[in-house]
């Protein structure tokens, strides 16, 4: 069974700015599809893109790690122009992921 260790959670919301100003929906629609869409065609590279430099020399260079771990995402529309996105570490050994969330003690657990 893989553990999910949840490192950031991003809010992407456009209502505001199409109420301000409706004659910007298309042009800001399109722009929402495309921020919700880009991050499938390479997920691995998303996810380390967005992580932090320590996290992932942690990762790679910690000894008590037992197991593989992998990065992933979970997405959630939530509107028209909204969505909520999750970042995360997947880890085989159940151990590794509770390492991981006791020193990254800020980040919540799926």
């Amino acid at each position: 069974m893989a553990h999910q260790v949840v490192f950031e959670i991003e809010h992407h919301d456009e209502t505001a700015q199409v109420a301000a100003n409706p004659d910007n929906y298309g042009l800001l629609k399109a722009m929402m599809d495309w921020d919700m869409n880009w991050p499938r065609y390479n997920p691995d590279r998303y996810v380390l893109g967005t992580m932090r430099g320590e996290m992932i020399e942690w990762l790679n260079t910690n000894p008590a790690l037992r197991g593989d771990n992998r990065f992933g995402f979970q997405q959630d529309r939530t509107g028209d122009l909204s969505f909520t996105r999750s970042l995360y570490v997947e880890f085989d050994d159940r151990s590794d992921a509770l390492l991981f969330r006791l020193t990254w003690a800020w980040h919540r657990t799926l």
